[in-house]
């Protein structure tokens, strides 16, 4: 599974009268483990500790991006609730920029929690698929509970 991700702006050299003007974005593509891995880089906090029967503890730094994860996907609640109370039900362009931005910040908080529980991004989102296939295939998609 791959993610793309725009890396920088570029402009179109062989139009020297419109060199300002952004022509084209350069991607970077990246694994969920690539992602997860340079994503670490930016987590303040130190890793969980692991006692002797491999236990993760639930410290500060899981508290942190637990937290931080529900406030993020609070904010992406928090535009489509004005979107439907002062728009009419509908996102605008700067609606869906901004929702793009704290989608980021979610998948971030989403990926660093995961890092702090020893988890795969890979590895979640395979068995998040199969769950689903599997619903599917016994018409159990409706309802309620993860073991329906």
């Amino acid at each position: 599974m791959r993610l793309v991700f725009i890396r920088e702006e570029v402009t179109d050299e062989r139009k020297p009268q419109e060199s300002e003007q952004k022509v084209a974005n350069k991607l970077q593509e990246y694994t969920f483990k690539e992602y997860q891995a340079k994503s670490a880089e930016f987590d303040t906090f130190d890793k969980s500790y692991k006692d002797s029967f491999n236990r993760i503890s639930i410290d500060n730094s899981i508290l942190e991006k637990l937290l931080g994860l529900n406030g993020e996907v609070g904010e992406v609640t928090e535009i489509i609730k004005k979107a439907i109370r002062d728009k009419n039900s509908r996102l605008g362009i700067d609606d869906l920029s901004n929702i793009k931005k704290e989608l980021g910040d979610v998948l971030w908080y989403l990926t660093n929690l995961s890092n702090s529980l020893g988890m795969s991004l890979e590895d979640i989102a395979k068995q998040n698929y199969e769950k689903l296939k599997s619903r599917k295939e016994r018409n159990k998609i409706h309802g309620s509970g993860d073991d329906r």
